[in-house]
């Protein structure tokens, strides 16, 4: 043991130490990954031009659709317009840690994942990061340049809207990785399992990704409130188009409410599954 490491115990500073270390290790972990995807970039083009042709799609469309009234008496046309180059840039910013999950669980090799000095879901985070920071710098780019040319500026968007919107984008990604995380665990069990995935992402298409949850009927509307998938999309981009600190708290605070609800079911899931593996010889 270092010399340094035991004058911290003695102080009692052990802890904090400690700690420093595991977050300098993830922190590692995570720009390694950044340094890694940067260099193949261009990969990630198809990515960002197949998410400019879809907001391109949904502008045309929901102008068409506002040209002969308003179907949603709480977004003008301007604010539906840019709410959709919110949602889409949530939802394709995202990596797809439910299939490398699922494919780590099936082939084994989550078995030598498990044997590294780190934990195993930390890691697919940290590593996920990097993915997410380059895949949202670049819909970031896009969408912003497409909104400003094709529908203008948002009205009373400040530099507050953004930053606050921005940190309840990283939310949904944040929660969006975790719930997928607990249903590509569900390997362990279940041999084909891409039905969940199915599931889930047709619940976060439905449930605020192509139209506010405010078109839902009120009955309906009531109950995705409490629900998560809306805060993965609706979420932050309601909150770039009609900001509130009352609205950011109550979103922020929900986001990370579900985010600490599914990482310890992740960790969960994950050490029961281990544990069925090492009883059956995996």
């Amino acid at each position: 043991m270092e010399l340094s490491q035991v004058s911290a115990e003695k102080r009692g500073t052990a802890p904090l130490w400690t700690v420093s270390q595991k977050v300098r290790k993830y922190r590692l972990i995570a720009e390694t990954s950044l340094q890694s995807n940067m260099a193949y970039a261009a990969n990630f083009a198809s990515d960002t031009v197949f998410y400019a042709f879809v907001v391109f799609v949904l502008i045309s469309l929901w102008r068409t659709v506002y040209a002969s009234g308003q179907p949603i008496s709480d977004y003008s046309a301007t604010q539906m317009m840019w709410y959709c180059v919110v949602t889409e840039m949530a939802m394709m910013s995202r990596s797809n840690v439910f299939r490398e999950l699922s494919q780590a669980v099936q082939s084994g090799s989550i078995a030598y994942a498990l044997n590294k000095p780190y934990n195993y879901l930390l890691y697919q985070f940290a590593d996920a990061v990097g993915l997410i920071a380059i895949k949202l710098a670049l819909n970031a780019a896009v969408g912003l340049a497409i909104g400003m040319l094709l529908i203008g500026p948002l009205p009373g968007f400040t530099v507050t809207v953004l930053a606050s919107a921005a940190i309840a984008l990283l939310g949904g990604i944040t929660l969006q990785f975790s719930m997928q995380a607990c249903l590509g665990l569900t390997a362990f069990w279940l041999e084909e399992n891409s039905a969940f995935y199915w599931i889930h992402q047709k619940l976060v298409l439905v449930l605020g990704l192509m139209a506010p949850i405010e078109f839902l009927p009120d009955w309906l509307e009531r109950v995705v409130r409490f629900l998560p998938f809306s805060y993965v999309t609706y979420g932050p981009a309601r909150l770039a188009v009609a900001f509130s600190w009352e609205r950011f708290a109550q979103t922020v605070i929900v986001q990370c409410s579900y985010i600490a609800v599914f990482a310890l079911l992740a960790g969960l899931i994950c050490k029961k599954g281990v544990k069925a593996l090492n009883v059956h010889g995996g």
